[in-house]
């Protein structure tokens, strides 16, 4: 892909022709956005995921450390900055300082992604998001990537032995970025709150925000329309740390900023939104590229590779 230029023709939210002439580029490699935002003021909890190409991983409380290299000035005297704006080069920087946890047992957990180790009777994958809850009243949310599309499912333990099922559906109204020898799509991600009343949905947008940032927004009944946010709407933000100037790498790296508290009240838990993230960086993984060559169809990308399903 070095030296071919990926073009994104952008004009939300009908899907525009892909003619490249005068359309602005998606910068895959610097990962910046054309229209960088502050910081949402009540995004204030901040989780770290560490880089991982499989489940199998804790998730780490990283709060202080984000607020070290975002706010407190790199030549010390407790000096503070301005934080920089989200898509900026400058915040690309500071991120990428965070000082990653040792592992060494002395590190803040708050959540473990386990792998299952046998496959589903319909060769399913799945993987369990568990907190590390002291109470132990947080149930096991467990991530099904079924082999026949991008969707996924999250099934959450309840009282009783019962269980509910979120169905996360991955659709695609944006265009695809095309280089010389590869294709690159850009998933959205949408499911309701358990009760049904709320909608929400995890959305890129690689001009504006840049290729690193994942956003959930909260839909509340409103159409899949994407191009109109509020601050307000946003419930948490996913954004790509470590090497690469996307999120479409063979890795994941990344932190996700959240409310200090509740995320949606009880229409949304803390631990849903991270599962269904879980969901997301496998599944964008999966797709990340798809190789162009003679005969390849425009659903391939409704076909994952079994291969790159754990990527």
């Amino acid at each position: 892909m070095a030296g071919a230029p990926i073009v994104y023709p952008y004009d939300p939210p009908s899907r525009p022709s892909r003619s490249p002439d005068g359309l602005p580029l998606v910068d895959l490699y610097s990962g910046l956005g054309h229209e960088p935002t502050p910081l949402p003021k009540h995004l204030t909890r901040v989780l770290y995921i560490p880089e991982h190409d499989a489940p199998g991983f804790p998730v780490y409380e990283s709060t202080r450390e984000f607020q070290r290299v975002i706010y407190e000035s790199p030549f010390g005297r407790g000096e503070f900055m301005p934080p920089p704006l989200m898509g900026s080069r400058l915040f690309n920087i500071r991120t990428s300082m965070i000082n990653r946890p040792s592992g060494n047992g002395r590190d803040n957990v708050q959540y473990l992604v386990v792998p299952d180790t046998v496959p589903g009777d319909d060769g399913h994958r799945s993987v369990n998001v568990r907190k590390r809850d002291p109470h132990n009243i947080c149930p096991d949310i467990n991530v099904k990537l079924p082999l026949r599309d991008h969707s996924f499912s999250l099934t959450i333990g309840c009282d009783k032995g019962s269980t509910d099922t979120v169905l996360v559906r991955a659709f695609f109204p944006l265009p695809d970025a095309h280089s010389y020898k590869t294709t690159i799509f850009f998933p959205y991600f949408a499911f309701s709150s358990r009760s049904g009343y709320e909608r929400y949905q995890w959305e890129v947008h690689p001009i504006q925000d840049g290729p690193m940032r994942y956003t959930l927004m909260s839909n509340k009944g409103k159409s899949e329309d994407t191009s109109r946010r509020q601050e307000g709407d946003i419930r948490a933000i996913y954004y790509h740390v470590g090497c690469g100037g996307s999120v479409f790498q063979p890795h994941s790296e990344g932190i996700l900023l959240l409310p200090e508290t509740s995320v949606d009240g009880p229409e949304l838990e803390e631990e849903v939104v991270v599962a269904s993230l879980i969901g997301v960086l496998m599944r964008v993984r999966s797709m990340r590229y798809v190789e162009k060559s003679k005969g390849t169809s425009p659903k391939q990308r409704d076909k994952p590779l079994f291969k790159r399903l754990f990527r």
